[in-house]
Parts: structure tokens; sequence; C-alpha cells
């Protein structure tokens, strides 16, 4: 062996290779043929915290564990014997604290003495363990984090190959780990190769993106919506090698936002429909008030008396679906009641069944466990009549009807397909029937005022519409379950009632109708906004002989009190005027003239008055539209009666 000019030397240079040994952070041993050592370096000092003296002449074996003395002579024999040049093991060696620590142990036999010794190299692997044992809790905490993950986490290389896929990914896309590894990326959709180009370019530029909203392939081809994100993965040198993607499924919770807005714009088309109708209303009230004046006129068996009669059919239906339609956006106060679900279906049910085609079977499974809720019985009845009707409409050929009952939790994670329907004890009535079915399509407009899948013209497309205004005023929500061509189940969750104590509203308003014998008649105050209805109503008025004072709101109303210095016997009102309410102007005519009467007319019906306070001992509430008879019936009731 050569030495480079000026470098140390064997034999000259011994000082420099001693200084060399000792200052080393490991330590080096010399092993006799019998085991003792004969040489220490002072490395070992700070190592083992022995002085080096008091080691020569012992036995190495003594300072190393009694499990590794196996494999540390294993090493020697086969050192000693030739069939090795040298061996690597670890060990655990006793400090002189009475401590056991790791280290490396590389030992080779040194022929040039006779006998033969065994020179050993020893690191201290405290530190090295210690790093060993960080990395493998981080790495069983980063693994436990990625298995418990919401989010699917996957790892890729630059060709897409899938190389991690963890319990999310799996659970998500229902795709097993085993599945996929080491294949191409499956959850890419087809026939969109956009997406897989975007997605291998941004990861072989080393771009990330962050909540990239798009869609993924589930197993069975479905597409399903989520939110993307990518980082590329770099190797030591800095190579991209791959990229992590995290996915979040956010197909339950697009269609909750979906089922939001359109919540919204039904409400917004139902307030519409609403207030189309109201002014509706009055043009039906002139309509049927002037048909009825005809009818008076009209001599029996004439042609024109059938036209007449017919005017007055047709308005009354178009007053019913004008009711149907005030009630669709509004929230009304109602008669609450705690009613036991169960009873009330039982009593409704054969009702139900006398009235079906008989081609239809009803049947019914009702929870024999009591479920109350607080609710308005009748409107209740008119929900599962709107519901049964509507089934019984999509079985035109005859079916079954299914009227089912049962007590249901619902907790965060249980979708019902109605996005206002919260946590919580819930009654859940369920309407079935093996009809038509509808398709996804019609089931996302089912409930929109005047849709309506049928072009027989006997279907206005309210009977879902008013079923879940229904079902929203009692405090619940809907959700459709349809397949085309094998029917459709329509269920309504109502909160169940946690107590006896509910909230009751006050009665039924008076609706008083009929004829009475005439008599002194008196001078009545008639206040309406629509020109039109109110010259009709002051006709009515004037042929059955009463005095009648109009006007067209409330401040015109009280100049005509200020101008009439005789007694006013009745106020006739509207509740709902532009300038000031029916109840604001009875309530400061009142006090002009104590004793006043009141009749309330509104195309709504009594739950507007009952809101503001119900009505008094002298006041009364005709709703809109109605006939001559029926307002001069009113009337006289008032003031001769009460």
């Amino acid at each position: 062996m050569t030495t480079p000019l000026g470098g140390p030397t064997p034999g000259r240079d011994d000082q420099f290779f001693r200084t060399l040994v000792e200052a080393s952070q490991d330590f080096i041993v010399v092993i006799d043929h019998e085991g003792c050592l004969t040489y220490v370096s002072p490395s070992l000092q700070r190592v083992m915290r022995f002085e080096p003296a008091q080691l020569l002449g012992q036995s190495a074996f003594q300072f190393i564990h009694p499990d590794d003395h196996e494999a540390a002579r294993r090493a020697l024999a086969a050192e000693l014997a030739g069939s090795q040049p040298a061996w690597y093991i670890d060990v655990r060696l006793l400090t002189a604290e009475g401590e056991w620590i790791p280290v490396e142990v590389q030992g080779w036999l040194d022929r040039t003495t006779e006998p033969p010794r065994v020179i050993a190299h020893a690191r201290d692997l405290r530190w090295r363990k210690k790093m060993e044992q960080l990395l493998g809790e981080q790495d069983s905490w980063m693994r436990a984090l990625v298995a418990a993950s919401p989010l699917a986490i996957i790892t890729v290389d630059t060709a897409l190959i899938v190389r991690s896929w963890n319990a999310a990914a799996e659970r998500i896309f229902d795709w097993k780990a085993e599945e996929v590894l080491g294949t191409a990326l499956p959850i890419l959709p087809e026939g969109q190769p956009e997406e897989r180009d975007l997605l291998w370019n941004a990861i072989n530029a080393g771009k990330r993106f962050d909540a990239y909203p798009t869609r993924r392939a589930r197993r069975d081809g479905r597409l399903i919506d989520v939110n993307v994100s990518v980082a590329p993965i770099h190797d030591a040198d800095g190579r991209i090698t791959g990229a992590i993607k995290l996915v979040a499924d956010t197909s339950q919770q697009r269609a909750l936002d979906r089922q939001f807005q359109q919540s919204q714009t039904l409400d917004t088309a139902w307030r519409l429909a609403g207030g189309i109708a109201h002014d509706f209303n009055n043009v039906l009230a002139t309509i049927l008030t002037s048909a009825e004046f005809l009818l008076d006129d009209a001599p029996d068996g004439s042609q024109m008396r059938a036209d007449v009669e017919a005017i007055v059919g047709a308005t009354a239906k178009a007053r019913e679906l004008t009711h149907q339609l005030l009630g669709l956006g509004r929230r009304p106060q109602r008669k609450v009641q705690r009613v036991e679900m169960g009873a009330a279906l039982q009593g409704t049910i054969p009702e139900i069944r006398d009235r079906v085609d008989p081609h239809i079977s009803v049947e019914s499974a009702i929870s024999h466990e009591e479920s109350y809720v607080a609710v308005d019985p009748d409107q209740l009845r008119q929900l599962l009549d709107q519901l049964a009707q509507n089934a019984c409409d999509a079985m035109p050929h005859g079916g079954t009807l299914t009227i089912e009952c049962t007590p249901v939790q619902l907790d965060r994670d249980t979708a019902v397909g109605d996005a206002r329907i919260r946590p919580g004890e819930y009654v859940l009535l369920a309407v079935s029937d093996t009809g038509e079915g509808m398709t996804p399509e019609t089931v996302t407009r089912a409930f929109e005022p005047f849709f309506t899948t049928h072009d027989d013209g006997r279907h206005q497309g309210l009977g879902l519409a008013t079923a879940y205004a229904m079902a929203r005023q009692l405090g619940g929500g809907i959700a459709i379950a349809s397949v085309a061509g094998m029917g459709t189940t329509v269920r309504v969750y109502l909160p169940r009632a946690a107590s006896e104590s509910v909230r009751r509203s006050s009665g039924e308003s008076p609706t008083i109708t009929g004829d009475f014998p005439p008599s002194d008649q008196p001078t009545i105050l008639l206040v309406e906004d629509d020109g039109t209805l109110r010259a009709t109503i002051r006709r009515a008025l004037l042929q059955a002989g009463f005095e009648v004072l109009d006007a067209a709101g409330g401040a015109e109303a009280l100049v005509v009190n200020e101008t009439h210095p005789e007694k006013i016997h009745l106020l006739i009102t509207d509740v709902v005027m532009p300038d000031v309410s029916g109840r604001e102007l009875a309530s400061r005519l009142r006090g002009l003239r104590p004793g006043l009467k009141v009749l309330y007319m509104s195309g709504y019906n009594s739950d507007s008055i009952r809101a503001s306070g119900g009505l008094g001992a002298s006041e009364a509430y005709l709703q809109k539209p109605f006939t001559p008879s029926a307002l001069v019936g009113a009337v006289r009731g008032l003031v001769e009666f009460l």
C-alpha cells in the first residue's frame, strides 16, 4: 500500500492513529483468542461510563446481554474459523450505571499476531433507535390518521397508477384496496379525457389545487359529486414521483343544497300563487254576486237561467281552486291538539276505503306504539285525503293503496329528502301506491304548483304541492320515493309531541250564513279597496233594503264616518287593505262609535283573524267569494241577533 507524500504512515506516525482512534465518537476494543479485552479505546468511557483500565483483562461476554451471547459467539467462531472475513451484529452492552444500551458491532480477525486476535468497532445506537422509534410512532399516527379520515386519500404515480387507497376511498367508491393497488386510477369518468389530462398535467407540472368541484365514478358506474385536492409528491432529489389526492364526497351536501334551493323556489312560487289567488278572489266575488243577480231575473227553464247557473257552478269550482292556492304560501294559526296518530288514522282510513275506486285495495300498517303529534285534526285529515287522492290518481286501472304510521328517530346522517327536516323524534305517515310511478326528473318537480303529468284537464297539479304546504304548516317535512312503472311512496314526517302541554290557538271563528227576516234596516259602512267588488256588494245590500255608505279604504272610511252624524250600525270591511288594515279600522271607529258591530271579509280563511286576536262578541267573518244571500244573511245575523 502506498501512502501519499506527507501522509501518516504506520510506525512513523503511531501517535496520529492513536489520536484518531481516541477522538472517534465510536469506540474500538481488541479481544484475544480467549475472549478477553486487551485494548479499549478511551471513547468507550463516553458511551459505557467505565474507565478503560477497569475493563482490561475482563471477558467481553460479561458486558454483553445474555440474550445476545449466542449471536456474538457464532460471529467470533465463524471469524476465527476463517469462514467470514468480517461480521456485523447488534447487541446490548452493560454500562457502568447498569443500563443496557444498543450498539452495532463490526468485527474482523487480525492475523498479524499469534495467536490471532479480534478487533471490534462499536457504535452507540441509542440516538438512532430513538429516531427509529419516533419515526415508527409518527408512521403509526399517520397510518391511523389516513385510516380514520372521512376523506378518500389516494396516492398515484406519474402514470396514474394507484399506490395507496384508504378506508374512506373504499367506502366512497366501493373498490377494495387490493382491487385497485397497482392498477390505473379507476374513478376518473369515462368519456371525459380532459379530466384525466388535467390531473396528469397537474401532477407532472408539480401543480396543486384545492377543493376542485367535479364528479367521480363509483364501482357501480354512478357519478357522485366530489371536491378534489391534489398535491405533488417529491423524492429526496426533488423529482416528482406522483401525487396525493384528497377526495371529499359532497353528493349529500349538494343534494341538500339543491333541495333547499328548490324549497326556496317553491316558497316563492307559492307566495306568488297565493297573492294572485287573493286578487282573483275579488274577481270571483264580483262574478258570483252578479250571477246571483241575474238568476233572480232569469225565468225558470230558460236558456238564460241555464247559462247563469253554469257560470255559478264554474265560479264555485274556481273558488275551491283559489282556496287551495291561498293555503300554499301561508303558515296559518290552527286549532292545535294533541292527537294520537294511530287512532286518528284508524278513524279516517275506513272513510277513504269507502270513497276510492272498487278496483283499488286499501291496506294499512299502523304501529301499536302510541305516537302523539301536535296538529290541527282537520288539517291532518285534509293531508291524508290529499295524499290518498293523489295515490289513487296514479292507479287508473286499480292497485293497492297502503297507509303506514310509525314513530321514527332521525339523526344527522338520516337523509329523508327534505332539507328542512332536522334531527329528532318524528311520526312517519307514509302513503304508497302501486301505480305508474315517477321518473327522477318528475320527482324533482312534483311539489311545484300546477305541475302535472296528466293531460286530461281534471288535474290542476296542486295535489302534492298542497300536501307539501300542509306538511310544512304542521311543522314537519315530506319526501318522495318513486320508481317509474312500480309505484310511489310519499313520506310525511311530523314532529312527535314531547308532552301533553301543547300550544292551542283560539277557537274557530263563527261564519254566519243564511236568511233572516227583515226588520228596520240599519246603516252600513262598506269598506273595500276593489271598486268593482265594492259596487257589487253595495248593490246586494241596497236590494236587501239597507242604507249603505261606502269607502275605498281606511282613510276614506274615517272621513265618511265624520261626515255622517247619524248612527252607523255595522262596519263591513276587507281584512287586508293598502292603507289601514280592517282590524285597525274597526278599532279606530269603535273608539268613535261604541257598540259598532263588524263583519270582516277576506279571501283567506278565518285564521288571518284569529292570528290577530280572534273575533269578539259583536264580530263575524265571511270568506270571499260569497253569494248575495250569504252576505245578507251574515249582515242580518249581526245586526238583529248580536
